[in-house]
């Protein structure tokens, strides 16, 4: 097991069970008094619980508590973890812990509750003079989409459908993008939620949310074919 790239093996620790849940479902639909039918509202997902439960060693039991210290130390703040028998990782903070000394000067387990999210390697994929993109997302909720642009020619306006997305009413929603110069790329990044054009925020742009794929097919399609795209994205699972 790892947290971030440290293997918890240097602190005598190995990882022994995990119990993975799936994300909370998160819903404001209401029944208002006097009314005859509810309110629907679309829900969205939350937070994934993960628990794991490691096997820590030691020479005696001060060393044993002091290596569930170190592997404590480093889940001050957020983690990726990589779980041996697991494919996929974890973005987590740590929710709470609790020690058990099952067998005192031997071993101890170190139970470990997170909170977080659930993702997969990274895709890349590069598209050159193209006005039409179809592409796959493996994962099972919304992702953040990574998204680059370079305009072969300048150009006033681009627009730009199907990468923003109103996920309340799943419904696509375009982004325009204005004085575009030739082979200054453009990133859309929806992870950090930043637009930039050449490392510079851009300001000449109208769009009403960040970049994601939804789970299955998407289609994206852009005003002109003269630009060449680079879209970058880690599937998430329920």
């Amino acid at each position: 097991m790892l947290i971030d790239n440290i293997n918890i093996a240097q602190f005598s620790a190995k990882q022994w069970n995990v119990k993975v849940g799936h994300s909370e479902i998160e819903n404001a639909s209401e029944w208002v008094p006097g009314r005859l039918l509810p309110v629907f509202f679309r829900s969205r997902s939350g937070f994934k619980e993960i628990e794991i439960t490691l096997l820590v060693k030691g020479k005696n039991r001060e060393a044993i508590i002091s290596n569930r210290g170190a592997v404590l130390s480093l889940l001050m703040e957020t983690r990726t973890l990589t779980l041996d028998g697991f494919t996929h990782k974890f973005r987590v903070i740590l929710k709470k812990s609790s020690a058990t000394e099952s067998s005192i000067h031997r071993f101890h387990k170190l139970v470990l509750t997170f909170y977080g999210y659930e993702f997969g390697e990274e895709v890349i994929e590069m598209f050159e003079s193209t006005a039409n993109i179809q592409i796959q997302n493996t994962g099972t909720v919304y992702t953040p989409l990574y998204l680059e642009v370079t305009p072969l020619t300048a150009m006033e306006e681009l627009t730009i459908a199907g990468v923003c997305k109103d996920q309340s009413q799943v419904k696509d929603e375009v982004v325009i993008l204005k004085n575009l110069s030739a082979q200054k790329s453009i990133v859309f990044d929806g992870e950090i939620g930043l637009l930039t054009e050449d490392g510079v925020i851009k300001q000449d742009a109208d769009f009403w949310s960040l970049p994601c794929l939804a789970p299955g097919v998407n289609q994206i399609d852009f005003s002109s074919g003269q630009v060449n795209v680079t879209l970058k994205w880690r599937p998430r699972y329920m």
